[in-house]
């Protein structure tokens, strides 16, 4: 968690004045010291001191940081802990201290693996894993993907005139197919194709996908499922396999000097529903829960929002 904790602060360039030797005080774990902040971090912006607790049974408790603070220099402080703290504010009349608990951190790590900063499978290498699942019953397997993030959910926020409030990062499940399939042409001539399709129930459209490029791997974050309606049926989804697997080319005749030239006459290939082979796997879009007048998805591709489904459970 640590690596992580350190990509991020290297890829939003804050430089960081790392001690030459480790320092601890009690399970405070020095990091170093960083002379600008970014705005974004909502933290004093000059000469901080960043530090870090490791996970652990047991809450951070109020004597852990008065301890803490006898020995800690005077000044702006950041403590990321990957433990919850059992109070809710520490005063202090020689430091200023902002407090990240696990809750913190895992919207903080969450936003940077959908934004692309780091990855999520260096992460998971980690021993203590700060995302949440959305379920007990569900887990994301490791070669699960998410789609790269479009937009920047405080930048849609601000541009609309919203207040940015909570802002939680979620994954909103969809599926991609793989399909093997036959498409006749003229004369009864057969092809055999394959083709990777993309089932977005959110939007209640099915298109044909070819760019790996704009995945990155799904960190464990919460997972939210459309209503059990929003997806199709076989019948129906074969139908729309139609509309978007039915081709036109241009039959390729031989001439005189035996080269292939194209002919002006287009031929129609149907796609044969009757011969698919359908097998999916869970694909995910970036997305995050937003509250402001009330609760509402906004999807990381399009900027499109939802309603939450009845079927989630809010945290």
């Amino acid at each position: 968690m640590l690596d992580a904790i350190k990509a991020i602060l290297s890829f939003d360039q804050v430089e960081i004045s790392y001690p030459l030797k480790k320092l601890e005080i009690g399970e405070f774990c020095f990091l170093g010291n960083a002379e600008r902040i970014s705005e974004l971090f909502e933290l004093p912006l000059k000469n901080v001191y960043i530090w870090h607790i490791k996970s652990g049974l047991l809450p951070v408790s109020y004597n852990e940081m008065e301890r803490w603070s006898l020995d800690a220099e005077p000044g702006n402080h950041w403590i990321i802990s990957e433990r919850d703290f059992d109070f809710n504010r520490f005063i202090s009349s020689s430091h200023n201290i902002v407090l990240w608990n696990p809750t913190k951190l895992s919207r903080w790590i969450g936003d940077s693996v959908l934004s692309g900063k780091i990855m999520a499978n260096k992460i998971e290498k980690s021993e203590n894993k700060t995302y949440r699942t959305i379920s007990p019953n569900e887990k994301i397997e490791q070669n699960i993907s998410v789609f790269r993030p479009q937009i920047n959910p405080k930048i849609w926020l601000s541009q609309r005139g919203l207040d940015i409030s909570n802002i939680v990062p979620i994954l909103l499940e969809a599926k991609l197919w793989n399909v093997l399939g036959i498409i006749k042409g003229p004369d009864n001539n057969t092809e055999e194709g394959k083709w990777e399709v993309l089932e977005d129930p959110w939007s209640n459209e099915i298109k044909l996908f070819n760019n790996e490029s704009d995945l990155i791997y799904a960190p464990s974050l919460r997972v939210v499922s459309p209503e059990l309606r929003n997806w199709n049926d076989k019948d129906t989804f074969l139908k729309k396999l139609i509309k978007i697997l039915d081709i036109k080319r241009r039959d390729k005749k031989l001439v005189d000097d035996n080269t292939m030239v194209k002919s002006i006459l287009v031929e129609k290939w149907k796609f044969q529903p009757q011969s698919a082979s359908l097998n999916h796997k869970q694909i995910f879009f970036p997305a995050w829960i937003i509250e402001n007048t009330g609760k509402k998805i906004l999807n990381g591709l399009n900027g499109h929002t939802y309603d939450l489904p009845n079927s989630f459970v809010g945290t």
